[in-house]
């Protein structure tokens, strides 16, 4: 009967601690709309249903929701919480309520490695690491890296410990049975007197057993969404177009455009957009009564021979938290004749990596192409070795894309009379590897080829900026000649 007694006590105990699943958030999940700028504020319920107290309950630092902190919440208790939601922007994040409870954790008896070396430029100390928390009955232990001999000297705290020498290679060690704060630095010389060093000061902060932990499986979680929307204003704009006719794959300024903000409240996200267009800002933020003035350029893509020599309307459409603007007006494409390669390598080459960019826009989000004829430039960014990789292997597999980039190849050797003669040499090696290339395609797989090519591509990339470099002096030593 006693056993059956120690049993069923047994059994509550573990039932009880089982079903406990520490702070409980009611309702889990709250979705809101506010304004840019303003404060709004919700309710909702915290629960404790753990079978002990917590203290400081409050939300893990974030930029979204706060509340003043609870101490306590009892155990078994609800209480209502108002907190401020100060986003502004839109959110969709599961947040953290966390919360503190007393726990006897014991004594662990840790030993903590503190080193002691010399700078690498100069005769300072660094010690590592510096400031340190431990727990009564752990042991920390000083290494002595540095070229002499050191002293430990105690700054301050209520911990006492006499000065002590620790030779060059040795150790001294200290077990710190009281709770409080150990402040010292090391002076050179293993005994005192010695020389001070100005840096650094260190502190080991000794805890008790007894000590406010925090369990991440006993947290809260609230799933909040913010839907953020902005007080509407008005927007005018002054239109004006430079030029109606542009030539295929040229990037070409078409327009400007100065945008001013005639409402009372700012215009936030601000976007431009319109077929073939980019622009030299876009997503603007803009201030009542403010202006701003944009230029508009075009890039028409075409792919076939048809489609050049006639005109298109284009439309340039300015959203955001007023009345959309378009702004409508038509570019002329000038005869190129596409189909036979005749336009420009250069320009065939910026389709492909426009075709591969809408394809991988991940990618190429990391870089920027401008080609063209007739004064073009090529402006790139860093990307890694597996996206120059994977954007080659792409346009390899295109169905022209191994035309395309012999093509570049023979212009460029058309070209070499304005080169160096080193130049043309590279030219001409890099003729022969991707000529080996092609022939190789007849009796080798499919991959061994593409990585040939991708090597070729990637010494053709370095040949290239040097042409580009070269020729565009060229051009600028003809022009400074005129005059």
């Amino acid at each position: 009967m006693k056993n059956s007694g120690i049993f069923l006590l047994s059994l509550i105990l573990l039932t009880t601690l089982v079903s406990a699943n520490g702070i409980k958030i009611s309702p889990s999940s709250i979705s809101v709309n506010k304004l840019v700028g303003t404060d709004i504020q919700i309710a909702f319920n915290i629960s404790n249903e753990e079978p002990t107290n917590f203290t400081n309950v409050s939300f893990v630092p974030n930029d979204y929701i706060s509340f003043p902190p609870i101490s306590p919440l009892a155990s078994g208790t609800t209480q209502i919480v108002t907190a401020t939601i100060k986003a502004n922007t839109n959110v969709n994040q599961i947040l953290r309520i966390k919360g503190f409870y007393m726990s006897n954790v014991g004594q662990q008896n840790n030993q903590v490695n503190v080193s002691l070396t010399k700078e690498t430029n100069g005769n300072g100390l660094i010690i590592t690491p510096c400031d340190k928390s431990i727990m009564v009955g752990d042991t920390v232990i000083w290494k002595n890296n540095y070229d002499y001999g050191l002293s430990l000297h105690v700054v301050g705290g209520n911990i006492p410990y006499a000065n002590t020498g620790v030779i060059m290679n040795g150790t001294i060690s200290k077990l710190f049975d009281a709770v409080g704060d150990f402040t010292y630095q090391f002076w050179l010389g293993e005994t005192p007197p010695g020389i001070q060093f100005n840096f650094p000061v260190c502190n080991i902060h000794v805890t008790g057993t007894n000590e406010l932990v925090n369990d991440p499986q006993l947290d809260g979680l609230l799933t909040l969404n913010v839907s953020v929307n902005y007080n509407p204003t008005i927007m005018s704009n002054i239109f004006n177009v430079h030029t109606s006719s542009v030539k295929p794959f040229i990037k070409t300024q078409v327009a400007t455009m100065t945008l001013t903000n005639t409402g009372n409240s700012s215009a936030y996200n601000i976007l431009l957009s319109g077929n073939w267009l980019t622009f030299s800002d876009n997503n603007i933020e803009l201030g009542a009564g403010k202006s701003t003035g944009v230029i508009v350029y075009a890039t028409p893509v075409v792919t076939n021979t048809n489609d050049t020599d006639k005109s298109y309307p284009i439309t340039l459409s300015v959203s955001g938290n007023f009345p959309t603007i378009s702004n409508n007006f038509s570019l002329f494409l000038q005869y190129q004749n596409v189909d036979n390669g005749t336009v420009g390598s250069t320009a065939q080459l910026d389709s492909l990596l426009r075709g591969f960019c809408e394809r991988n826009p991940t990618v190429c989000q990391t870089i920027t192409v401008v080609s063209g004829a007739n004064g073009s430039s090529v402006s790139r960014v860093p990307i890694t070795d597996d996206q120059f990789r994977d954007m080659l292997i792409s346009i390899m597999k295109s169905n022209n894309g191994q035309g395309v980039l012999w093509n570049y190849i023979k212009e460029r050797e058309a070209n070499s009379s304005v080169y160096d003669t080193q130049t043309s040499l590279d030219i001409a090696a890099l003729k022969l590897m991707f000529q080996e290339a092609q022939d190789e395609q007849k009796s080798t797989s499919t991959g061994i080829v593409i990585f040939l090519i991708i090597v070729s591509v990637l010494g053709m990339c370095g040949i290239t900026g040097v042409l580009i470099y070269i020729y565009k002096n060229k051009k600028a030593r003809e022009a400074l000649r005129r005059y």
